[in-house]
């Protein structure tokens, strides 16, 4: 069918209204095109980046995105400063697997980079810590 209508489009001659009027049709056809295309990639993204988010990652992830150590980071879930892992299976003893939340991490992040643009006395550490 497609081969039909290009065949069409062959024989019109050049300038004339069916010529303009299948041009606008054809623009119009590659906007919407480019605009489902476009929402459709978009969406995609966006997809991408939520499973990003819930990814979980273990602690040697954690330091290596942080710079820090395994002990400050316990030392700082201790203190209530640090994402909490989530523990994995049943197991309630201290050594149970767990892993960290990824988008967790990198909100953790990011409120240091936020913590280090404020002026000292607006800091959100020394909120916590009076």
């Amino acid at each position: 069918m497609e081969q039909a209508r290009f065949a069409d489009t062959q024989s019109l001659a050049p300038g004339s209204s069916d010529e303009r009027s299948l041009a606008k049709s054809r623009a119009s056809l590659e906007a919407t095109l480019r605009q489902n295309f476009g929402v459709l990639i978009d969406d995609l993204l966006l997809a991408v980046a939520f499973a990003q988010r819930q990814r979980l990652i273990t602690i040697q992830e954690v330091c290596e995105r942080t710079g820090m150590g395994t002990s400050f980071i316990h030392a700082e879930i201790l203190a209530g400063r640090f994402p909490k892992p989530v523990k994995l299976g049943a197991s309630k003893s201290r050594r149970a697997a767990a892993r960290f939340v990824d988008g967790e991490i990198c909100d953790w992040i990011a409120q240091r980079i936020a913590e280090r643009d404020l002026p000292p006395s607006h800091s959100m550490r020394s909120e916590e810590v009076a």
